[in-house]
């Protein structure tokens, strides 16, 4: 089955096709005329610096879409199975 444009399957794991959910800043200006480009920026950088980073998926967490037959988690599950995998540590 073909995948909607907006769902990217960016790697294989055990012939599965793999989604996986880069982390995000925590916190970040909304959008809006109300700053300059080069505050937005600036403010952004010291959010993410101060704030972090998060993602909608929890580290170990697989979701399994039956539907397209994808599965969807963060990077360092994904490596993590990998290694588990292949057992090469170096694994990227």
């Amino acid at each position: 089955m073909s995948l909607p444009d907006f769902i990217k399957a960016n790697a294989r794991l055990a012939g599965k096709r793999v989604v996986i959910k880069e982390d995000g800043p925590k916190m970040q200006l909304g959008p809006g005329n109300y700053v300059t480009p080069e505050f937005r920026k600036e403010m952004d950088l010291w959010l993410l610096d101060f704030f972090g980073t998060t993602n909608l998926m929890a580290d170990n967490q697989v979701y399994h879409d039956k539907i397209h037959d994808l599965l969807y988690m963060n990077p360092r599950t994904y490596y993590r199975l990998k290694y588990v995998a292949t057992g090469d540590p170096h694994v990227r």
